[in-house]
């Protein structure tokens, strides 16, 4: 897909997310709320309760009713201001809890948000890196902070893909990357959980409302992103609509990649003598800052047009892969002395 179809087809759903919120049954009315369905605020803790889930191994740890709130700041100087959150019924839960390999005791974990006033939709958050973490689910809308899909009225779940960054994590076996050592842990990672948890959310979300969401949506970035794009090939059925951003594609390979360049990278600082006192390689300082600069201003000369504004961005990438622009960042190849000639 072309560069500028792909960012009219993000564009076409995120406008789809954004309008579903403001109406869901075609007559401009919310779905649920009190004025609706009063039993809703009394209903959230005993979700609890019923069993008959698609996975008999659901277990909910915790459902309460939490109260609208106004936004407010972050918790962090880098994260973004925590959004305006309406009444809402929270759920954690747990599927297929079990014994893995090397000792380790996994589950598949998830946070649900159910608003009292319903749209009538369900928006699915993708992770990001290698999960590990279940996430917040407010439902980020890619580009459209501080706006979440929760605000708009969405049903929105998140999970942390098979396994816990803080328990599964044996430093001798790649710290957060333990799960790997794992073949189901592994399998959850690769599809097998966001089918659960979808299945298990749509469920409990017919349970909770007397009917089952309308519209599904799935949006997520990076991680989120392959997520997204391997949801439209294994589980179509899944969703009516699938934002996938910046998707992370053959990640063994990159894994592969990342590998070598640390190697590469290392053996330049050590031929620099940069150290730190266990004569491990200082990888951050291999290239100075004139250095990147360096490189940067020959990326940008090649390749920043190519979209068709030179604005110091390089968002035509395939572009700037071509024969036509290899010629062009040869020329400033440095054959001796690093400079700009």
């Amino acid at each position: 897909m072309r560069h500028g179809s792909a960012t009219r087809l993000a564009a076409l759903i995120i406008g789809i997310v954004m309008t579903g919120g403001a109406s869901a049954n075609g007559r401009g009315q919310r779905i649920g709320g009190p004025g609706a369905n009063p039993s809703l605020t009394e209903s959230c803790a005993a979700l609890r309760g019923p069993r008959g889930w698609p996975n008999a191994t659901t277990a909910l740890s915790s459902a309460v009713l939490n109260p609208s709130t106004a936004a407010g700041p972050s918790a962090s100087a880098f994260a973004p201001p925590t959004p305006a959150l309406p009444e809402h019924c929270e759920l954690v839960g747990r599927l297929n809890e079990r014994d893995g390999a090397n000792g380790q005791r996994y589950a598949i974990a998830f946070r649900l948000r159910l608003p009292t006033s319903w749209n009538g939709r369900f928006f699915f958050q993708g992770g990001g890196g290698s999960n590990g973490t279940v996430g917040n689910a407010w439902g980020a809308l890619q580009g459209q902070q501080p706006m979440v899909a929760l605000a708009l009225g969405y049903a929105v779940v998140s999970q942390d893909s098979g396994h816990d960054n803080m328990l599964n994590n044996d430093p001798m076996r790649g710290g957060t990357q333990t799960f790997g050592f794992d073949p189901q842990a592994r399998l959850d990672f690769g599809y097998n959980s966001y089918d659960e948890v979808t299945r298990t959310a749509k469920a409990i979300i017919a349970r909770y409302y007397g009917m089952a969401p309308q519209r599904s949506y799935f949006v997520g970035c990076s991680e989120g992103g392959r997520e997204g794009m391997m949801l439209s090939q294994r589980f179509p059925e899944h969703f009516d609509g699938i934002l996938s951003c910046s998707p992370g594609f053959r990640l063994p390979r990159a894994a592969v990649a990342e590998a070598w360049d640390s190697q590469a990278f290392a053996a330049v600082a050590r031929a620099a003598s940069l150290s730190d006192r266990n004569n491990q390689p200082f990888l951050n300082r291999t290239f100075t800052e004139d250095d990147l600069l360096l490189v940067s201003k020959a990326v940008l000369a090649a390749c920043d047009d190519l979209d068709g504004a030179r604005d110091g961005m390089v968002q035509n990438f395939t572009a700037c892969t071509t024969a036509v622009v290899q010629p062009k960042l040869a020329a400033v190849s440095c054959q001796a002395d690093k400079n700009e000639s």
